[in-house]
């Protein structure tokens, strides 16, 4: 068995789901898509202790976060202050990480979604946010 085979396989059926997304015309329609897919992917994979939403992240000193496209966050010790399967409210300090998905990246689309994945207030501690695209 090589491992290299069951992540590439993995990688594959990801791309497939996204590339089925293409056909979609509405930029809104696409990009919810995309985020439901990688949503699906990250429950699959990741052990049962984490939680998959959206929303915002508030910090101990009331700072709120932009909307982030997709939190991750420990389920079993996160108290969810506002809680919609549409979006969320995380304290910071159960937040694992966060995601911006964009589907079309422009110089401010970036600066925007950098923003809200790095800045303070939308990290918890120790966390470094990291824009990818996808």
């Amino acid at each position: 068995m090589d491992i290299r085979n069951i992540f590439e396989a993995i990688s594959l059926e990801l791309s497939a789901k996204f590339k089925k997304t293409t056909q979609i015309k509405h930029n809104g329609g696409k990009g919810d898509n995309r985020e439901d897919a990688f949503v699906d992917f990250l429950q699959e994979y990741l052990p049962n202790k984490y939680g998959i939403g959206l929303g915002e992240v508030i910090s101990p000193e009331n700072e709120i976060s932009g909307e982030l496209d997709i939190v991750i966050f420990d389920k079993d010790h996160c108290p969810l202050f506002l809680k919609s399967d549409s979006h969320s409210l995380y304290p910071r300090e159960s937040v694992f990480g966060a995601i911006s998905m964009k589907s079309h990246l422009d110089s401010e689309e970036l600066k925007d979604a950098y923003k809200n994945i790095s800045s303070p207030k939308g990290r918890p501690p120790g966390f470094a946010g990291e824009a990818r695209i996808v």
